[in-house]
C-alpha cells in the first residue's frame, strides 16, 4: 500500500510540474528554445561535479554520523541550501569583477 501511494504521489507531481506547463505552452504557442549540445554538456558537467563532491564529502564525514541515511540527508540538504544561497547572492552581484 505504501509503494502504491508513493507512486501515485509521484505521478501527480510529474503531472503538475511537467505535463501541465507543457500543455499550457502548447496552447499559448510559446516558442521554446531547443537545447544546444553545449548547454546539455554544461548541465551534465554540473551534475557530475555535484556527485563527485557529494561522494568525497560522504567519505570524509562517514565517521561523524554513524548512520549513512543521516549523513546523506545532512549532506544533500547542505549542498542544496548552499547552492540556492549562492545562486541568490550571485544574482544580486554585478557581473563584472
Amino acid at each position: 500500500m505504501f509503494v502504491l501511494s508513493v507512486m501515485l504521489a509521484t505521478v501527480m507531481l510529474v503531472a503538475l510540474t511537467i505535463v501541465l506547463p507543457l500543455r499550457r505552452w502548447a496552447r499559448q504557442q510559446v516558442r521554446v528554445a531547443t537545447p544546444s549540445a553545449g548547454g546539455i554538456g554544461s548541465l551534465v558537467g554540473i551534475g557530475i561535479g555535484f556527485m563527485l563532491v557529494e561522494i568525497a564529502m560522504m567519505q570524509q564525514r562517514s565517521i561523524l554520523l554513524s548512520q549513512p541515511i543521516y549523513l546523506l540527508v545532512v549532506l544533500l540538504s547542505g549542498l542544496i541550501l548552499s547552492s540556492g544561497v549562492g545562486s541568490l547572492i550571485s544574482d544580486r552581484l554585478p557581473f563584472g569583477f
